[in-house]
């Protein structure tokens, strides 16, 4: 499978995109010289920076230090949290699709207990999974969608689980609370998940979860393939989508804020 080659980039335009996504993946405001320090840059450059951020409106700033500006943090992926582990992931994500010979999702939270796959690397096989970037899915229903469902408190779950979303979408779903619950205590164990046949027929895969210097999980790593195949390379798919999420998840910047407001970012996605 081809890699890509690193594309150049124009420094002045890459340092702005840097700032960007450090205000981004900070849960607070940051001050003035503590920008200049993840950045490494002298206090009077980053000042210049975020003079022609302000004034175009992208940041704002208050006697606490500088935020995104409102409008610019809902949804996350222009800016933020999940546009540093969209980039992250890209190169891992080639190199899984090499090694395991199948397709490479990345997926989010969405809204309603709904998972979206936001990035790919689509395996050359003929015969091969594959699926639309922005598609949404169940949680309950796949691999992604459960390691999230582990990161979330059981009282949400329990609600959730009790509720009219929790649906077959296959003969295969899984429906029934206690069973799920069990899955997810797996999750929870061993780090991974695995579905067969739970959201497409003929379709099996494993996750495992992207997580910040926080110990938050931002998103799911995950290879989808046609489930025989799948099925006969189980543990080595498994191995290399572990590591490669803890790959991504190390690749990230710090998180300059409390690990719990974090996850309050992530519970607030679903609501029961």
């Amino acid at each position: 499978m081809r890699t890509p080659e690193a594309k150049p980039e124009v420094k002045s335009a890459a340092r702005i995109l840097d700032l960007l996504e450090l205000l981004g993946a900070a849960a607070g405001p940051l001050r003035h010289s503590e920008i200049a320090r993840h950045m490494e840059m002298p206090k009077s450059s980053a000042s210049a920076l975020l003079d022609t951020l302000e004034g175009r409106g992208y940041v704002t700033s208050g006697a606490d230090g500088y935020v995104i500006a409102e409008h610019y943090r809902e949804g996350g992926w222009a800016l933020g949290e999940y546009g540093v582990v969209l980039r992250v992931a890209r190169g891992a994500m080639q190199r899984v699709a090499q090694e395991t010979g199948e397709s490479a999702f990345l997926a989010v939270p969405a809204h309603d207990w709904q998972v979206r796959y936001v990035e790919k690397v689509v395996s050359e096989n003929p015969l091969r999974y594959d699926i639309p970037l922005g598609t949404q899915r169940p949680a309950h229903s796949t691999s992604v969608g459960r390691v999230l469902l582990a990161e979330m408190p059981d009282e949400m779950l329990q609600r959730y689980l009790s509720s009219d979303r929790v649906a077959k979408v296959t003969p295969k779903t899984v429906t029934d609370p206690r069973k799920i619950m069990a899955a997810i205590e797996r999750v929870r164990r061993d780090g991974r998940a695995l579905i067969s046949d739970s959201s497409v027929v003929g379709a099996s895969g494993v996750a495992a979860p992207i997580r910040d210097s926080s110990g938050a999980v931002l998103a799911s790593l995950c290879v989808i393939a046609p489930s025989a195949r799948f099925n006969a390379a189980a543990d080595h798919i498994t191995r290399i989508v572990c590591d490669a999420a803890a790959r991504i998840g190390a690749a990230l910047p710090p998180v300059a804020a409390s690990p719990d407001g974090a996850r309050q970012r992530r519970r607030s996605v679903w609501k029961a």
